[in-house]
């Protein structure tokens, strides 16, 4: 059997900003200007680091300069691959405070399917 075809999904920049604070109250959870993100059932988030740093991909979306045409999936690479040249420190460029721990794309892109913001991922 199969479950069709899948269809790529396009991030939205201006509809990842958070509009308002960023923060990350406890392992799992990110108050993301005026929304909510739980990340408390996706079993591989096991820091409250790695979820700091899921914070920080998601504004890292938000400020990108990706092309509308890009999916979710080419976004997040090109966000990794500058984490790859630049380490963790890329994503809040002047934040030195060392409270990242690096998570997978799967927790990332969890993440942004828990972002319930209207049309911030297209099909």
């Amino acid at each position: 059997e199969s479950f069709g075809m899948i269809r790529s999904r396009f991030p939205l920049a201006k509809l990842f900003n958070p509009d308002g604070k960023v923060k990350t109250t406890r392992r799992g959870l990110i108050s993301y200007g005026d929304t909510e993100i739980d990340l408390s059932l996706v079993e591989q988030v096991v820091s409250s680091c790695q979820t700091t740093a899921i914070a920080s991909y998601l504004q890292k979306i938000a400020s990108s300069n990706h092309q509308q045409n890009q999916t979710l999936l080419q976004v997040l690479n090109l966000i990794n691959d500058l984490v790859d040249k630049e380490g963790l420190d890329a994503l809040a460029p002047g934040q030195f405070h060392g409270g990242h721990t690096r998570p997978r794309l799967f927790e990332i892109g969890a993440a942004c399917n828990r972002l319930r913001r209207a049309g911030a991922i297209q099909q």
